[in-house]
């Protein structure tokens, strides 16, 4: 008996949990022997470590086993493992998914610096068995910042998305930034002199010539509670928009088909990337950012909110199979 499951999925912790789930199934049968083979992607080129326990025609088994991930990079194909897979890369321009390291995921390698000190925590999403998924801790002094490159300067959209988990403002607190490009696109916290616990979303255009800032959509957000933003713009139609766990909190359109402004700063996480405002603070928490190059649609954003992945016709070809056997007694 053997169970194939062809399956993308955006966490190793999910590959690993359906991976449970299909050995289960696999070994339902009333056999002495079953092989189990499994199809499976993973954004992460690392190993998998399987130890789990399971029933076999009524009687408790052990599995143990290791799956190694091979991962190397073209500008569209992505062979992970198993399968060589025709990812989102021309739409999807980074993907940090912050599962105990800072690695974009979204098939284009952009490579990060860190500055400060690296610290996971629990997640924003929870799993029905209860697990979660990891989330980058900032400290105060902490961020990481990304060379400026063409993937990163969209001009004709560009959709920014993810969960924050924000600190109360208070005093003085300056601007901080939670995103930035500055120059083409920004979204941060606003001085608490201005308002209390507000986020904020720029953008900069071309404007025949002349950079113009658009200043700016808001949302006062409630502290210390995760939350599923998007912050989007786009050129054709002039959507300018910021959503909150899928609702559209604040919006404009921005008229004349005005293209972003093309940047050259650095693309700051938890900071500006060029040291214009202050890095995010103390206690702050980001989970699963990602950018795009097009303005993502009411669909697209309930899809990520609901921790799934959105595929714009992936072509996906299988390069290998592995099969576990586990004997039963």
């Amino acid at each position: 008996m053997s169970a194939v499951n062809n399956f993308r999925d955006t966490t190793d912790a999910d590959i690993l949990n359906k991976l449970r789930q299909d050995i289960e199934s696999a070994k339902a049968g009333n056999t002495s022997q079953n092989n189990f083979t499994l199809n499976y992607i993973s954004p992460n080129a690392d190993t998998i470590d399987i130890t789990d326990s399971i029933t076999v025609n009524g009687t408790l088994q052990s599995v143990s086993d290791t799956i190694d991930i091979t991962d190397s990079v073209s500008q569209t194909n992505v062979n992970t493992g198993l399968f060589q897979v025709e990812d989102d890369s021309s739409y999807q321009k980074l993907m940090l998914s912050f599962d105990n390291d800072y690695v974009d995921v979204s098939g284009n390698k952009n490579a990060g610096t860190l500055t400060g000190t690296e610290t996971y925590v629990n997640g924003a999403i929870t799993y029905s068995d209860g697990r979660t998924n990891k989330a980058f801790s900032f400290n105060g002094s902490s961020s990481v910042n990304f060379p400026s490159n063409s993937g990163l300067n969209p001009t004709g959209a560009v959709s920014i998305t993810g969960w924050l988990y924000l600190p109360t403002t208070s005093g003085g607190d300056p601007e901080r930034d939670i995103i930035t490009k500055f120059g083409q696109y920004m979204l941060r916290v606003d001085a608490n002199s201005e308002a209390s616990n507000r986020l904020a979303w720029f953008v900069w255009t071309n404007n025949s010539g002349v950079q113009t800032i658009h200043d700016r959509l808001t949302y006062t957000y409630t502290p210390n509670t995760w939350f599923h933003f998007c912050a989007l713009y786009e050129q054709s139609s002039g959507r300018w928009e910021l959503w909150v766990n899928t609702v559209l909190q604040s919006s404009s359109t921005i008229g004349g088909s005005l293209a972003l402004w093309t940047s050259t700063s650095a693309l700051g996480i938890g900071s500006s990337g060029d040291g214009v405002n202050a890095i995010v603070k103390n206690g702050s928490r980001f989970d699963d950012i990602q950018i795009w190059n097009y303005a993502l649609s009411t669909s697209d954003i309930t899809t990520l909110y609901n921790g799934q992945q959105i595929a714009h016709n992936p072509s996906v070809t299988p390069v290998a199979q592995v099969a576990f056997c586990d004997c039963a007694a």
